[in-house]
């Protein structure tokens, strides 16, 4: 067994709070929480106890924030949601990204709603999806309704509001499918027919026909591997997140 206990660095007030945990691939654990007054991801060595890294979500205006939930994605890197101060405008939605090897913050996204001053607009809940897309939930305060049930979906790669297109989604695609554990073979030819078709969705003459046969070929390989080269539930998203970009490619 170990125990590990971190405290803040204010000389007052100088108390800290861990809220949730997430476990990476390599048994590391990921907790968020905070340093009064700000908000804070740990990273620990889950063999050793011992501390990887910590980052602070700091405040950016008056008052204080804190974490209250986090998920890690396929490469390891953390998002991190809760609610943070921005006297006197609101309180915030805070969804936050950390580069689970490094620490450093990638982005971060405050939301509210349309009551202002002093709503309080909390993030209660993260999820990520196969992708690393990001869903969180909680409370928006709004002018007609004080609290409403809220779900915002963002790019995990940029912390933007998840509008997907056919073009941005098989660039998502490509990305995850950079993170799965495939022959080297078999992942260069899938790469190979998600870049024909992006370049086909580049183009604008006959670039949709060109694209849609990449991903038919793309479809074709990947059913022809499943259950062999690759474990049946990963091929099945594949085909999925596939099919779903020709519809948008067909009704487009």
């Amino acid at each position: 067994m170990w125990r590990t206990a971190l405290r803040g660095d204010r000389s007052v007030n100088n108390f800290a709070d861990v809220s949730a945990l997430s476990v990476d691939s390599n048994d590391d654990i990921l907790a968020a929480g905070g340093f009064f007054p700000e908000g804070a991801v740990v990273k620990i060595a889950g063999a050793s106890g011992q501390v990887i890294w910590h980052s602070i979500v700091e405040v950016l205006a008056e008052g204080n924030g804190d974490l209250v939930d986090i998920s890690v994605d396929n490469n390891g890197d953390a998002v991190g949601v809760g609610i943070f101060s921005n006297y006197p405008i609101s309180w915030d939605f805070t969804v936050v990204k950390i580069a689970g090897s490094t620490g450093e913050q990638l982005w971060r996204r405050a939301i509210r709603g349309s009551l202002t001053p002093y709503g309080e607009n909390y993030a209660l809940a993260v999820a990520l999806d196969q992708r690393g897309d990001v869903a969180a939930a909680g409370y928006l305060a709004n002018t007609d309704s004080r609290e409403d049930f809220t779900v915002v979906k963002l790019w995990g790669q940029t912390g933007e509001d998840f509008v997907p297109t056919p073009l941005s989604l098989l660039k998502s695609l490509d990305e995850s499918l950079k993170s799965l554990n495939l022959p080297h073979g078999l992942l260069a030819s899938l790469n190979s027919k998600l870049d024909a078709a992006i370049r086909g969705l580049d183009e604008e003459d006959g670039g949709r026909k060109a694209a849609a046969g990449a991903l038919t070929a793309f479809v074709q390989e990947v059913r022809a591997q499943r259950a062999k080269s690759i474990p049946v539930s990963t091929a099945d998203s594949l085909v999925d997140d596939v099919s779903e970009i020709v519809v948008r490619l067909e009704n487009k």
